[in-house]
């Protein structure tokens, strides 16, 4: 049961952690985690893509020029298009996901990805529209944690860590200890 609880607390601060990362919410991150899940995309590779994704959408919104921004450009995406982070996200799976010609979606991919993260994302964008929503209302009818019980997880997972840092720093200073009366010209 204590292991569950600290597994909890963990899973909990690393959604909590990559919502204020990608300034969306954590049922957000959920939602996103399984959806890549269920089309076979590992979730830390799905991470990654979020990240490139959100750094071309700001370069292109900075002016600046990037093999990534002519991807985003040439699919017709703007950051002014977008309120959210989610919603841009979105925005690009969904231009990829909606383009007929595979070769040029795997092209734009590799330029916003990176080609490894496109080749591994491939599962996701070919599944299409469709498909992702389908698995968004899946997990629409699961029970999925809040933004409030994903917080209170973390400041758990936060006092899990003070107390396992405290220990070994006891366990440190008793061995020393230890060494000081074993060899007392030592210390």
């Amino acid at each position: 049961l204590g292991a569950l609880g600290v597994n909890a607390a963990s899973t909990g601060a690393e959604i909590d952690d990559l919502s204020n990362r990608f300034g969306v919410s954590a049922e957000t991150i959920q939602e996103w985690q399984y959806v890549a899940s269920q089309l076979g995309v590992d979730v830390e590779v799905f991470n990654k893509a979020l990240i490139r994704t959100r750094a071309a959408m700001l370069d292109l919104s900075s002016g600046k020029t990037s093999a990534a921004t002519e991807a985003l450009s040439a699919l017709g995406l703007e950051m002014s298009q977008v309120d959210s982070y989610e919603e841009m996200f979105d925005g690009v799976m969904n231009a990829l996901s909606g383009m007929e010609d595979k070769t040029l979606q795997a092209a734009y991919a590799n330029e916003i990805f990176g080609d490894k993260i496109a080749n591994q994302m491939l599962p996701y964008l070919n599944a299409g529209t469709e498909e992702v929503e389908k698995f968004k209302e899946e997990f629409a009818g699961m029970s999925s944690l809040t933004n409030e019980q994903v917080t209170a997880l973390a400041k758990l997972d936060d006092t899990f860590n003070l107390l396992k840092q405290s220990i070994q720093y006891v366990g440190l200073q008793i061995a020393r200890l230890s060494v000081r009366f074993c060899n007392p010209l030592q210390m």
